[in-house]
């Protein structure tokens, strides 16, 4: 991760009917994300599949020297100076946009609410100005994909140490969280759902002021949720406001 985008490779498969039109609406839009993000196509391959449209695309680019964020951490936490645990943006909207667009309903959410949440799962907005500005002092990051406890699992199991969630401090849009007091249960959804592509990333504590600075410039929350200490290697505690341990019967998307 904190990687400036340079170029990248896109091989696609596609069936007999897609047509010129599809082809224009994606070219298109791939120029505008090229445009708004940096990088070029600089090669790939094209084949025709008798399934549905597949795509993938790999992206090269160059960080800093030393400023390249991994999963695991550059030093391990002690405890007298647990790291810090910080998540940009709210969670959890991704897989409540993927439930309405499933057929899910909830009547406590306007139109608006649907409208949004629907936005966050289909158009994820990429933090690369958060990685950009946090990447000369955070200590590991990782995208949210497999799942917010999952993820931070994986920070976890790569830096030999035990995190702690605390669920309170997860931020969510006014949408989920109007959800979550009508269904409490829901909870666990939203911190396991995945496809949220937001970071979490983890800092020095004498380095958490510098976090409100980059909130501010680049107009992004960042929230601290918990903490890296020692302990089992990538065991993740999820702890309620009374600090008991919250049971989590999934804890994410698992690739194996």
């Amino acid at each position: 991760m904190g990687a400036d985008p340079h170029a990248y490779l896109l091989t696609t498969a596609l069936p007999k009917d897609v047509g010129e039109d599809w082809l224009m609406a994606f070219a298109q839009a791939l120029g505008e994300d090229q445009k708004r993000f940096g990088g070029h196509l600089i090669g790939g391959d094209s084949i025709r599949t008798q399934g549905a449209i597949t795509l993938s695309l790999t992206a090269l680019g160059f960080a800093p020297k030393g400023q390249l964020m991994r999963r695991k951490a550059r030093h391990a936490p002690t405890v007298a100076q647990p790291l810090s645990i910080y998540v940009s943006g709210t969670i959890g909207d991704s897989v409540l946009g993927l439930k309405l667009s499933q057929g899910q309903s909830w009547p406590e959410l306007s139109k608006e609410d649907e409208a949004y949440l629907k936005q966050r799962h289909f158009s994820p907005e990429p933090r690369m100005a958060v990685s950009k500005a946090i990447r000369s002092f955070a200590k590991a990051c990782i995208d949210i994909s497999d799942g917010l406890v999952a993820d931070v699992g994986h920070i976890a199991e790569q830096s030999n140490v035990q995190a702690i969630i605390h669920a309170q401090n997860v931020p969510l849009s006014p949408a989920a969280r109007k959800l979550c007091q009508k269904y409490p249960d829901l909870l666990e959804t939203l911190l396991t759902g995945g496809e949220d592509y937001e970071l979490a990333f983890v800092v020095e504590r004498s380095e958490e002021s510098l976090l409100s600075i980059v909130s501010s410039k680049v107009n992004v929350p960042l929230t601290k949720i918990g903490a890296l200490q020692p302990g089992a290697a990538g065991d993740v505690q999820v702890l309620d406001k009374e600090s008991r341990v919250v049971p989590m019967k999934y804890t994410g998307w698992s690739h194996f």
